[in-house]
């Protein structure tokens, strides 16, 4: 059987190259295609899925460079689309599995690499030591060959998209199962009785994260409680989007960073574990100690 040729550039790569044939294996299938890695015009040509190369965007016709002058097309955000963006952009949903799922991806993936690629800086370094983020592009540059290595760019080139596609997959596995948790949690605020309190209650635990970010749309929540992975309980205070580290109401000073006897002795609940130093945070062995714990929380006046 004559299989699927996949063509892109040669030598050095990037996340955008990286992720955009991940992306067509997993959508055609590793078994159907074979990739080719060149600049050679005629083997462009042939090629029946072309990205990063070429200088031509068609995507009737599966091409998908963004290196030709003027570039490939430009989001209303104003992040312009590289190799992966373009690719994302056809076939998303058919990989994802639905374009909701295919957005959430774009968002939180396709659009930082696709920045990033392009030059476009979603961040500024503010520590006066410059230490920078490890971005996923640097795991990434860490497949190509090391200055006086015996190691040839293609082959690391590949060993980059296995790990890249198992990324991939375990991303759009978060996803749709977040958009499911999500649901929970505001199907839980909408039927709490009282607003500034929200009890989540799942078949299995629910990040604190994902539940912080939705209920931090609800102005009038302030703490919610929820089964940690090992069986504990939390009562945990709402912070306010896009500033994970704030929090609408923090636990008494008194708490912080109490464990065990310590904290049982300053909350009167039998079985408290733990208070975080930060103030977001205290921890039971059971539900009615955790919402004993928000309770008193949420009543203290510091």
């Amino acid at each position: 059987m004559t299989k699927i040729r996949i063509v892109t550039h040669n030598a050095g790569f990037h996340a955008d190259d990286v992720f955009g044939v991940a992306t067509l294996m997993l959508l055609l299938g590793e078994e159907n295609v074979e990739v080719f890695r060149t600049r050679d015009p005629e083997v462009i040509a042939a090629g029946d899925y072309v990205l990063d190369v070429g200088d031509v965007y068609d995507p009737v016709h599966n091409r998908f460079d963004h290196h030709q002058r003027g570039g490939a097309a430009i989001r209303e955000n104003g992040i312009p689309y590289a190799a992966f963006g373009l690719v994302w952009k056809k076939f998303g949903a058919d990989v994802a599995g639905s374009a909701e799922l295919a957005e959430i991806i774009d968002t939180e993936l396709v659009q930082p690499i696709d920045a990033g690629d392009n030059g476009v800086n979603l961040f500024d370094t503010v520590h006066p030591s410059k230490i920078r983020p490890v971005l996923i592009g640097s795991a990434i540059a860490s497949f190509e060959p090391a200055w006086g290595e015996e190691r040839d760019y293609d082959p690391a080139f590949m060993e980059a998209v296995a790990f890249i596609k198992q990324f991939l997959v375990r991303k759009i596995s978060h996803a749709k199962a977040n958009v499911l948790a999500a649901d929970i949690v505001r199907k839980a605020y909408e039927t709490a009785p009282r607003k500034e309190l929200i009890i989540i209650e799942a078949p299995s635990p629910i990040s604190r994260a994902l539940i912080t970010n939705v209920l931090s749309d609800y102005t009038d929540t302030l703490m919610f409680v929820r089964q940690h992975e090992n069986g504990s309980w939390q009562a945990v205070c709402v912070s306010e989007r896009d500033n994970y580290f704030s929090r609408r109401k923090a636990l008494p000073e008194s708490w912080a960073g109490k464990r065990d006897e310590a904290l049982v002795e300053a909350t009167g609940v039998v079985d408290a574990i733990f208070a975080h130093n930060g103030r977001f945070m205290a921890v039971a062995q059971s539900k009615e100690g955790a919402l004993e714990l928000a309770r008193l929380a949420l009543e203290a006046k510091s």
